[in-house]
């Protein structure tokens, strides 16, 4: 029983020691946008790396959240070219889907994809506002890291994924389609 224990605080100190590597290895890097050292910014919460899944490039969390948000239209201006321009990284143009927020920059791609993982998992324990327990709709449909679970049966959404392809051979993914979408409710009813 006492090796148990003993493993445990021997992978718990092994844990450790790589967090205080990361944060050692981040001390000096530089976001590519804005050209400051992430870290050592004023304000405390904007001390964190915004780490692209696909790309290598540095960013501090501001930067690259401000770059897509710039890059994306919205309503009658909007296309998919621009939607996934925003989605490049500004330096070497790779596609990424997302950004992980973190306080330390992974030294290598074991590192990362664990970094990506542990968010990833933790953002699935979060009940997702816009599905809201199966009463609302996800705009982010399979893309959304969040739960979604229906509160009357406390089962998880399936992930199925709808297909459709139009004549000109674009493919086109379709929402789900419910009962309650066709049904027309009198507030007084309610």
């Amino acid at each position: 029983m006492d090796d148990g224990v003993d493993e445990s605080a021997d992978e718990d100190a092994e844990a450790e020691d790589a967090e205080v590597a990361r944060l050692e290895a981040s001390q000096n890097l530089e976001c590519v946008v804005c050209l400051e050292v992430v870290v050592e910014k004023p304000r405390f919460a904007d001390r964190r790396f915004g780490l692209l899944n696909a790309c290598e490039h540095c960013f501090c969390l501001n930067c690259i959240r401000g770059w897509r948000q710039g890059g994306t239209q919205r309503g009658a201006e909007a296309s998919a070219s621009s939607n996934e321009q925003a989605r490049m990284c500004p330096i070497c143009r790779t596609t990424s889907h997302f950004i992980t927020p973190t306080t330390s920059w992974p030294r290598n791609d074991e590192e990362k994809t664990q970094m990506i993982d542990s968010y990833r998992e933790r953002m699935g324990k979060i009940p997702c506002k816009h599905f809201d327990g199966g009463d609302g709709t996800c705009p982010f449909g399979t893309s959304c890291f969040y739960e979604h679970r229906y509160r009357a049966t406390g089962e998880l959404e399936s992930a199925e994924v709808r297909k459709s392809t139009a004549s000109d051979g674009s493919l086109n993914i379709l929402t789900p389609v419910r009962l309650s979408d066709f049904i027309q409710t009198s507030r007084r009813f309610r």
